[in-house]
């Protein structure tokens, strides 16, 4: 299933980082709770995307979980109250392996053509970035760490590497650690 949640009015659900740590903490937990498998997923200022392996039941019982939390948490965080989401949420059930490419496609090139970045693994609030991270850690971990030299390429939010050969995210990505 690909998933999105909007903003009332299309307004801001999130204004600070804060604000999409804490989503992203009750995704983990919501995740845990009712048995979703999240394939990727994105955090805009207005909405949110997600692509899940979910039942029928599981999507809503833990979009109203989810949502509902976070509405609250927000509200309280922020000093303001009523709805945070317009509507319920859309969604768009996967059906076959194209359009669940295409679906991850769109989402995680939904910053680019919002003209919040120029490549995906630029933006800071995709699984992309997560990934990418961890991939690092792990690289690290079984080289029993890694000496970062001056003139390493940076990748934004993660700092400085070194690994022979990489220049730029979007070459970590294909890059078989």
């Amino acid at each position: 299933t690909h998933m999105t949640c909007r903003g009332v009015d299309d307004q801001p659900i999130f204004l600070s980082d804060l604000d999409r740590d804490e989503l992203l903490a009750l995704l983990r937990k919501t995740t845990e709770r009712v048995g979703w498998q999240v394939l990727c997923w994105c955090l805009m200022t207005t909405h949110y995307h997600l692509v899940l392996h979910s039942t029928r039941d599981a999507l809503s019982r833990g979009l109203q979980l989810l949502n509902g939390r976070y509405a609250q948490e927000f509200n309280e965080r922020h000093g303001r109250f009523g709805h945070l989401f317009a509507d319920r949420f859309t969604s768009r059930v996967i059906d076959d392996e194209r359009y669940l490419f295409q679906a991850c496609r769109y989402v995680v090139e939904n910053p680019v053509r919002a003209g919040l970045c120029d490549a995906p693994e630029d933006w800071p609030w995709t699984h992309l970035r997560t990934e990418l991270r961890a991939r690092l850690e792990d690289a690290v971990s079984r080289a029993g760490g890694v000496v970062v030299a001056a003139n390493a390429p940076r990748i934004a939010g993660i700092g400085a590497i070194a690994m022979p050969g990489v220049t730029s995210a979007s070459q970590l990505v294909q890059f078989d650690l």
